[in-house]
């Protein structure tokens, strides 16, 4: 068995007496903490991820475990301080019904260099002199039929990276890709360049981007379901109030299926939105805060989904959102 990890300790129940409870963790790197009081029967949040260790691990790492010394052996320790002003008086504690509840956040920030293995995950296209490249929309072309073919099995949200090129000798984000892989749109803009180079595009296939139709790398997410409208939008505004703790970060996209578009919704990517104002972290963990944001200048559209992705570098600060709300506009 693998060690137990646990940012907070989410409930400790005790029979309501008048004593002092104190908890002593070991962070990751299998260091001891210092004692805190904790509150009876409360949720206690501490700074740090802190962690259970296995039987086997314990054993290597704290001094031979718990077996050969109860103390510096023990990886999670509750300590109780009793007191009593009147000799003929002393708290009781009820030994059965004590109990140390750890809950773990899921929740990850991965980029592509996190989860894709080079040397299993990347997948290289033939090498093709007929690739050009496009500024002004944002693309990479092709009008040959093979080198249209290879482009037609690359994936929207996933990262390519180009190499053999003058001048995009980069990384991409695939944002969408025409039916007849003709031409594939890329995130950051490349710089134009024609045809003639002798190009060679690997696609890394163990990660995928927030703007994909469906899936994602990331950990925490929520998605709505699909949204049909009674009558066309052309805007939307999404609500919600939210608690986001540095390091963590909320990130909201959505995606609409236009009159006339015949695309199945399923294979519609989606589009990241930006907040309406610049969105600061929040010091209380209490403290919700309104965030809006609005997508205006869409095409009419009666069909829409938004998705979002929760993420944090640590799994003890973790946003959290409430209240959310869609609204589909006429501007």
């Amino acid at each position: 068995m693998g060690d137990i990890v646990q940012p907070s300790i989410s409930q400790l129940k005790f029979p309501e007496t008048s004593t002092i409870y104190r908890y002593t963790g070991m962070s990751t790197g299998y260091s001891k903490q210092a004692v805190y009081t904790v509150q009876e029967n409360d949720n206690h949040y501490p700074t740090l991820r802190n962690l259970i260790a296995s039987e086997e691990n314990a054993i290597v790492k704290l001094t031979g475990g718990r077996a050969n010394n109860l103390i510096s052996g023990t990886s999670a320790k509750l300590e109780v301080v009793m007191t009593t002003t009147n000799s003929y008086l002393s708290p009781v504690i009820d030994t059965e019904r004590v109990s140390l509840c750890m809950t773990s956040n899921k929740i990850s920030n991965y980029s592509r260099t996190d989860v894709n293995v080079t040397e299993i995950d990347d997948r290289a296209l033939t090498a093709a002199n007929n690739i050009s490249f496009s500024n002004a929309n944002s693309q990479m072309l092709s009008s040959v039929s093979g080198t249209k073919d290879q482009f037609k099995t690359l994936d929207i949200g996933k990262e390519i990276t180009v190499s053999g090129s003058t001048s995009n000798n980069t990384s991409f984000t695939i944002t969408d890709l025409a039916a007849d892989g003709s031409a594939v749109t890329l995130t950051p803009k490349p710089t134009t360049e024609s045809t003639g180079q002798t190009i060679t595009v690997t696609q890394h296939e163990n990660y995928l981007d927030g703007i994909a139709p469906e899936g994602t790398s990331n950990a925490s997410n929520y998605l709505t379901k699909r949204f049909t409208l009674q009558n066309p939008a052309t805007a939307l505004r999404i609500m919600y109030e939210g608690n986001r703790p540095e390091p963590s970060q909320l990130e909201i996209y959505y995606k609409i299926s236009s009159e006339g578009d015949v695309r199945d919704f399923d294979d519609i990517p989606y589009v990241k939105a930006e907040p309406d104002v610049s969105d600061n972290p929040d010091e209380q963990r209490d403290l919700f805060r309104e965030r809006e944001y609005t997508i205006s200048g869409l095409g009419a559209f009666s069909n829409c989904a938004v998705k979002i992705e929760f993420k944090s570098s640590s799994s003890v600060e973790v946003p959290r959102i409430k209240n959310l709300r869609v609204l589909a506009l006429a501007l």
